[in-house]
């Protein structure tokens, strides 16, 4: 009878937790940032672990790769990943997702009456050191009628691409994108770093009144709808492109069954946990801190362990 009433206190404890937790969180709206640190940049939430350059460094982890630095210059004011000399504006940080998007040029190979138009071209690159390109969410595409251009990994590991071509625009149909005047294909796994790479077979010479530049580009999912006025002139700069984010070096889906779980045991006592840093280990310190901080992640039940 006594370990039943234990164990029903414990339960109705846990309850009260998870109340007062769903209840912030609904109000933080999936963006968690600790107590006296910058929460936003702009239209950018930055949740912790990530944090602002203008911050003290207890407001997020320490590897630079989580500092978000804010150009306040503009307005309204740009984020950038670490420094403003990156060039890379983060458009948004998920942590139900373990992403980020950023904001990544588009690549241009372009021709006039004179032959090649360097003042207009640009082979676009990215290195990243810690997050790798979404394979799953992102597409490398490229847009023209004389193409074909190449996703270059920066270390010599591998290389893709595809070639579109066409002769005439009344050839081309609105919406597709299969290799005439615009093909696409997949990002392989464990891609941090590219050089983007576009050719032409003829400089554009047979099709240079309706398409004199080819593009190239990687681009999340669903972003890109492919239009025949596009041959013409691409009417965008820079195009947003998702980077899975971890701590440490496992993403979430290899830590044990569950994304998101955590199992600790010490002093007799189990706890189990849904929480959004897996990797992190658990310990009396880290609850009493979250305890305190009003963020404690999920705690769904407390077993109380008897041992003889």
């Amino acid at each position: 009878m006594f370990i039943f009433k234990l164990l029903s206190k414990v339960v109705v404890l846990g309850t009260i937790i998870l109340g007062l937790y769903h209840i912030h969180i609904a109000e933080a709206d999936d963006s968690i940032t600790k107590p006296g640190c910058r929460s936003s940049c702009g239209k950018l939430s930055i949740p912790y672990p990530f944090g602002s350059s203008d911050s003290e460094s207890h407001c997020r982890i320490r590897p630079s790769r989580f500092r978000v630095y804010c150009d306040d210059s503009t307005d309204p004011p740009t984020p950038y990943m670490d420094n403003k000399g990156s060039n890379l504006q983060i458009l948004n940080i998920s942590l139900e997702d373990h992403e980020m998007r950023i904001a990544m040029w588009i690549g241009r190979d372009c021709y006039n009456s004179s032959g090649y138009d360097a003042n207009s071209s640009n082979s676009p690159w990215l290195n990243l050191h810690d997050f790798p390109i979404s394979n799953t969410k992102n597409r490398f595409i490229v847009v023209g009628c004389d193409t074909y251009a190449y996703f270059l990994d920066r270390e010599g590991n591998f290389s893709f691409g595809c070639m579109s071509a066409c002769n005439d625009i009344s050839e081309v149909t609105n919406g597709s994108c299969s290799g005439i005047g615009c093909c696409e294909t997949s990002i392989p796994r464990n891609s941090f770093n590219y050089n983007i790479s576009i050719y032409s077979y003829r400089n554009h010479t047979e099709v240079l009144g309706f398409n004199p530049c080819s593009y190239a580009f990687v681009a999340a999912n669903g972003f890109y709808n492919f239009s025949s006025g596009d041959l013409l002139q691409l009417a965008l700069e820079k195009a947003p492109l998702v980077l899975d984010w971890t701590i440490g070096d496992k993403k979430c889906d290899v830590h044990r069954e569950h994304p998101l779980y955590r199992r600790q045991k010490w002093s007799g006592v189990q706890v189990h946990l849904f929480r959004r840093f897996p990797w992190q280990s658990v310990s009396p310190e880290w609850l009493s801190r979250y305890f305190h901080m009003d963020i404690l992640y999920f705690v769904l039940s407390i077993d109380i362990v008897w041992e003889d």
